[in-house]
């Protein structure tokens, strides 16, 4: 858990350098593929169309599908502070539920405490009576016989 709490406040922090809002969304001018937000490129690939600014281009240098880019598009920042604000109250809400538990747990723990010496009298009280009973039909017994 301490590996997601770090990965939480990496990312927060990395919101807080970096913040365009908006949902980014995929475009294109074919081949190149490229993530912007609110008209600006976030993300572009270098390819043929942009030879003159980057070099040429290989396969390992971008983005290869739509597909990659759309998941790319997902990742923005507006859907990951959605996330990081879910993961913050679900861990809020774990800790109070747990908090709750407790002291129901203390609760049922202590009314188990205060009845334990009721149950313990009244089994006494129970195996008192059952002695009686057995003795007194042993009694009533030997009155039958004598």
């Amino acid at each position: 858990m301490s590996g997601a709490v770090e990965l939480e406040a990496e990312l927060r922090a990395g919101l807080a350098d970096f913040y365009m809002a908006g949902q980014w969304s995929v475009v294109s001018d074919h081949p190149a593929l490229a993530i912007a937000c609110g008209g600006y490129r976030v993300v572009q690939t270098a390819n043929q169309n942009n030879f003159r600014h980057f070099g040429p281009s290989e396969r390992w240098m971008g983005i290869e599908s739509y597909g990659a880019a759309n998941h790319i598009a997902r990742c923005s920042p507006d859907n990951i502070a959605t996330l990081l604000d879910t993961i913050a109250t679900l861990r809020s809400d774990n800790e109070r539920l747990g908090r709750e538990r407790d002291e129901e747990l203390a609760q049922l723990t202590h009314f188990g405490e205060l009845h334990a010496s009721e149950y313990t009298t009244v089994v006494t009280e129970r195996d008192t009576l059952l002695a009686q009973v057995e003795k007194l039909t042993g009694e009533i017994k030997k009155l039958r016989r004598g």
